[in-house]
This record gives structure tokens, sequence and C-alpha cells, in this order.
């Protein structure tokens, strides 16, 4: 056994303690999700993380948690702004496709919905420029 359960994710599944209220906050679907990770570095130094943790059989209770429609926009600019907006939160895993190739999604970003509410009502808006996502505070900033 090489790395049963070993997080390969890049770090960035890991929540610290007030990020991981922040997103339990949102909803209690949420709390199934985020549990604490102890790991030797936790257990001697006494650090709280979480992580997201996610079993087959709790897949069906993953659901749709909101539609957004924004019409009269340009699909590639749109898909480029998320890349841009989102980049601290892009995924950083392999996983095999159907046919049993590796694959790095470009698309999959760990974002909590009250913030993509707020990138949708800032592009609706036209208030959405040189902003980035923070992952510590789970909150737009300023970019640079």
């Amino acid at each position: 056994m090489l790395f049963d359960n070993m997080p390969r994710d890049g770090g960035h599944l890991f929540l610290d303690s007030d990020l991981a209220a922040k997103i339990t906050i949102e909803g209690s679907v949420a709390r199934l999700f985020i549990k604490r990770f102890v790991g030797s570095n936790e257990l001697i130094n006494g650090r709280l993380r979480y992580c997201l943790w996610i079993e087959d059989e709790q897949l069906a209770k993953v659901e749709v948690v909101a539609t957004y429609k924004l019409a009269g926009l340009n699909r590639t600019r749109m898909e480029k702004l998320f890349h841009k907006l989102f980049a601290a939160a892009r995924l950083d895993i392999t996983i095999n496709d159907r046919f049993g190739h590796p694959v790095q999604p470009q698309e999959w970003f760990l974002v909590p919905v009250f913030v993509i509410d707020e990138v949708v009502q800032r592009i609706k808006d036209g208030t959405i420029t040189g902003d980035a996502y923070d992952r510590k505070t789970a909150t737009l900033v300023k970019a640079g």
C-alpha cells in the first residue's frame, strides 16, 4: 500500500478553521463533506485543519445548488474570466478519463456558492474588473 488515503491534491482541498466554518454556515449539507483532518503535523503541533471528503455512497446527496442565466455574453470571454478570477481555487488533481488516460481538469474550482453569487451579480452590473478570488478568506479581492 503506497498511498492509501494520502492526499494527492496539492493541498487545495484543505481548509483552515475559519474557511471550514464559513463554508458550513452556508448550509447543513456542506457539513456532511467537511471533515477534520489529522495528520502527523496536525497531531504533533495541535494544528486544526479540515478537508473536503466525499464518500462514494454520499454522491447521491450532492445536488445542484444554484443555476445562473446570463445572456448576451461571449462564452469564450466568460470562460477566460472564470479561469483568471478563480485561478487560486482550481483543483490541482489528475484523474483518469473514461478511457483510463490521466487528465487534469481545467474547469474544476472549489469556490463557495456565495462567492459565485457575488461574481454573477458583478458580471451583470459590470463591476467585475481587476478582481481575484482569495482562497484564505473565501472572498473576492483586488488583484495585484
